[in-house]
C-alpha cells in the first residue's frame, strides 16, 4: 500500500471478509447506497477459499469508491483494521460485516449525531435476523457508555460493526487488540471510555444476520464459549485496573494502548 484511503471523503468504511460470499454483495451494496456518499469502502478478503468469487463480486460493482485487497494469510478483522489505520486519511472511520446490512441513512445519521454531541465513538442499536430473514430480539446497547462503565465493566457496551469513530482517536489508542480474533470491539470500548466519549444511538441503524458460521455464534468462539469467557476475564481485569487508576489520577496514555499485532502478514491488492 502506497496511497492514502478516504482522501477528501468524510468516512472510510472497512469491510473485512472471509468466506461469506452469500452475504458479501448485499453488504457492499448497502454501504455504496448510503445517503452520505462522501465515503470510501475498503474491502479486505481475509484469505478466503473462494477468492475467485470475491473478485467476481468486486468486478460487478462498478463503483470507484470501492477498493479491494486481500491478506496473505487469515488473521482476523482486528489485525486488519490496525494494519490499515495509518493509511486512512478521512476524519472518520466506520465498519461493516460481510454477513450484515446497513440501512441507507446509517452513516449520515451517525455523522450528524457524532458531530452535534462531540462523541469520539458512536454506535447504534442492532436489528437481528436469522438466515431465513425471521426477526430475532434486537440488541440495544447503553446510550452513554461512559456512564454505564463508570463503576463496573459492562458487557455489550457496543456492537463493533455499528460504530463510527474519529480516526485520530482510534490512532491515539493504537487501534484494536492485535492479539485476538474475538471480542476486540468490547476491549476497544473498555479502553476508549478512559480517553474520550463513547455512546450509542437508540435507533436500529444496523441489521445483523445471526448464523452458526459467525464468530459470535460459532461453538468455538461464540458468546458463552470457553475462549470468549477467558478473553472477557482478561479484558475485565485490565478495565478494573484502569478504573482504579482513574479514581486516583489521570491515566497515562501508555496504559490505554492496544497490544501490538502478534502475527506476520501482508495486505496486497485483490488481483495479485
Amino acid at each position: 500500500m502506497n496511497s492514502m484511503f478516504g482522501e477528501e471523503m468524510t468516512v472510510t468504511v472497512l469491510l473485512a471478509h472471509r468466506d461469506c460470499i452469500w452475504g458479501l454483495r448485499r453488504a457492499i451494496d448497502s454501504i455504496l447506497a448510503q445517503t452520505l456518499d462522501t465515503l470510501q469502502l475498503i474491502l479486505i478478503d481475509d484469505d478466503s477459499a473462494s477468492i475467485a468469487d470475491v473478485r467476481a463480486i468486486v468486478h460487478d460493482c462498478h463503483d470507484e469508491r470501492l477498493v479491494a485487497f486481500r491478506t496473505t494469510r487469515n488473521v482476523g478483522q482486528f489485525r486488519i483494521y490496525n494494519r490499515l489505520l495509518p493509511w486512512i486519511a478521512s476524519p472518520l472511520i466506520s465498519y461493516q460485516d460481510a454477513d450484515d446490512w446497513s440501512p441507507p441513512n446509517r452513516l449520515e445519521t451517525l455523522v450528524a449525531a457524532l458531530e452535534r454531541h462531540q462523541w469520539d465513538v458512536l454506535g447504534s442499536g442492532v436489528a437481528r435476523r436469522d438466515r431465513q430473514g425471521r426477526p430475532l430480539p434486537p440488541f440495544t446497547p447503553p446510550t452513554d457508555v461512559n456512564r454505564a462503565c463508570a463503576w463496573r465493566c459492562r458487557g455489550g457496551a457496543v456492537s463493533g460493526a455499528t460504530v463510527l469513530c474519529r480516526t485520530e482517536f482510534v490512532r491515539g489508542l493504537g487501534g484494536y487488540d492485535g492479539t485476538t480474533r474475538l471480542g476486540g470491539d468490547t476491549e476497544f470500548a473498555f479502553r476508549a471510555v478512559f480517553a474520550g466519549r463513547v455512546g450509542n444511538l437508540p435507533q436500529q441503524l444496523y441489521e445483523a444476520t445471526v448464523h452458526e458460521g459467525s464468530l459470535t455464534c460459532s461453538p468455538k468462539t461464540g458468546f458463552g464459549t470457553a475462549s470468549r469467557r477467558r478473553y472477557l476475564r482478561t479484558i475485565r481485569s485490565r478495565f478494573y485496573a484502569n478504573l482504579l487508576r482513574s479514581k486516583l489520577r489521570p491515566i497515562s496514555p501508555a496504559l490505554l494502548q492496544a497490544r501490538p499485532c502478534n502475527v506476520e502478514f501482508d495486505i496486497v491488492p485483490l488481483e495479485s
